[in-house]
């Protein structure tokens, strides 16, 4: 090789090999594998009400307020690599972060989601014979007057029939995570960023 050939290839092996070095180590965990980063954008809404909704780059909000203001859902599948599909015998989900932010600051209200100032979410299930779906239990993404930006792990309620153990326990079925988001509250709107699963 000339010199100009070697000034110009060595810096680019170089860099391919570092590149190649960095990828094997980024790409070592199997956490990181197959973590899936799901923006709110890929999930729905309740249709019925859909002036209470605003959507944007940062995600989806409830835009409801008083008089009749009320807490909204929204809707997102659930990808997983090895369940929800036919035929499928496990889950790989351990891990399901739900975040957003809660501008809801009132008294939480145990007996009525759409007045309930909590951010909320479960997930639910559908066999793809089409039965009915059925859901697990509901789970704080925030408590008490809470207000700001949250990232919860909802994998780290672990009874049987709270989010992701129900998932895992019907490997066969399509999934969704459903998240409850507060009306609007003293600081504004509350939304939903999105989800990511390992």
């Amino acid at each position: 090789m000339n010199s100009y050939t070697t000034r110009v290839l060595g810096p680019i092996a170089l860099f391919t090999a570092a590149c190649a070095g960095s990828f094997i180590v980024a790409h070592a965990t199997p956490a990181q594998a197959s973590r899936a980063i799901v923006h709110a954008s890929a999930c729905s809404i309740e249709t019925d009400y859909i002036g209470d909704y605003k959507f944007s780059a940062s995600g989806i909000a409830n835009a409801s307020v008083d008089p009749g203001g009320r807490g909204r859902r929204v809707y997102c599948p659930i990808p997983d690599e090895t369940g929800n599909s036919i035929n499928q015998t496990d889950s790989k989900i351990d891990v399901l972060y739900v975040s957003g932010i809660d501008n809801n600051n009132a008294v939480p209200n145990y007996t009525n989601l759409e007045q309930d100032s909590r951010a909320l979410a479960q997930t639910c299930v559908r066999s793809y014979s089409g039965a009915p779906a059925l859901c697990s239990n509901w789970v704080e993404l925030t408590s008490g007057t809470y207000t700001g930006a949250f990232d919860t792990n909802i994998a780290a309620f672990t009874g049987t029939n709270d989010p992701v153990p129900f998932v895992k326990a019907y490997p066969d079925h399509y999934s969704v995570l459903v998240v409850n988001l507060p009306k609007n509250g003293v600081y504004g709107w509350s939304s939903l960023s999105g989800f990511s699963t390992f």
